[in-house]
């Protein structure tokens, strides 16, 4: 039978043995109790911190490891926590002058380059992304997702040689994960490289039938061959697997006008401008003027 904690520090071993159980309510609770037993305890809250944010209770966690910054200036893991929070928040700016602190305390944990090159590649800040993929390559280069991180990095800065490079690395550590081959099979389309790019598209539904990105890219490049049937037949697919795949309405109706089927080529626009598809919505207004 398990003794009732006496004291803060004990409550926060319990909390540690629930958390590490996966029973988050009650390591809640414990942590609480620590907190309630020693209200600068700064452990606890970054615990706590750590409970709330797995259970996406954000400002719950932020708020905890804010106390924690006050009570332990110098917890870098606590910058780091907080930045994993405020990163999932879409805060982007703030995470990474979290992540910038925690680079100033503790320079030589290396995930958190993987993780500033994340962040900066969504804020579409592909040299910065591009920057710090490189330096979390060189420390950890057996870790395939960097690759293939960098080589879209690459790509969107239209970089398709070293993009590459990237994608055939990514795929040479991992030849099972469809996600370098659909990448590269992008690149390559962008490079009009069209039978390179269905090569990895195919490979990639092979890998994962059950991805849309795959069969609709392979769309798009069966429509840049000219093969609008094969085209239609994988639009269709990537919607059965992901109906809210706006652009595949939009890609879709460009085909059945281009194949001069008007009725289907208007209700796939009309459904792509539903969802604030600006192409499509100057589509339908073309066909409406030419009616």
């Amino acid at each position: 039978m398990q003794e009732t904690p006496k004291n803060a520090v004990e409550f926060d071993k319990l909390g540690m043995q629930h958390y590490e159980a996966g029973n988050y309510e009650k390591a809640l609770i414990a942590f609480s109790r620590a907190i309630e037993q020693d209200p600068n305890f700064a452990t606890a809250y970054n615990n706590r911190g750590n409970v709330y944010s797995i259970m996406r209770q954000h400002q719950l966690a932020i708020e905890d490891y804010n106390r924690v910054s006050q009570l332990d200036p110098y917890d870098y893991t606590t910058y780091y926590n907080r930045a994993g929070v405020y990163e999932e928040m879409g805060d982007y700016e703030r995470a990474i002058e979290d992540y910038g602190r925690f680079v100033l305390i503790y320079p030589d944990y290396v995930a958190v380059y993987y993780n500033l090159g994340n962040v900066y590649f969504k804020i579409e800040e592909y040299e910065l992304a591009v920057r710090y993929y490189n330096v979390f390559i060189q420390l950890q280069p057996e870790f395939a997702p960097a690759y293939c991180n960098r080589g879209v990095a690459f790509s969107n800065l239209k970089e398709y040689k070293p993009a590459l490079e990237d994608y055939n690395k990514a795929i040479a550590l991992e030849p099972d994960d469809s996600t370098s081959y659909l990448n590269r099979g992008v690149a390559f389309n962008n490079m009009r490289d069209l039978a390179a790019a269905l090569g990895d598209f195919n490979k990639a539904i092979e890998l994962n039938p059950d991805g849309a990105d795959g069969y609709y890219h392979r769309a798009n490049t069966y429509a840049n061959l000219q093969a609008p049937e094969k085209a239609i037949v994988d639009y269709n697919r990537a919607l059965q697997l992901e109906p809210e795949l706006v652009a595949v309405y939009y890609y879709r109706g460009l085909v059945y006008k281009q194949k001069g089927d008007m009725a289907a080529a208007r209700r796939d626009f009309q459904q792509a401008a539903a969802a604030g598809n600006l192409p499509a919505q100057a589509e339908l207004s073309q066909l409406a003027v030419e009616n």
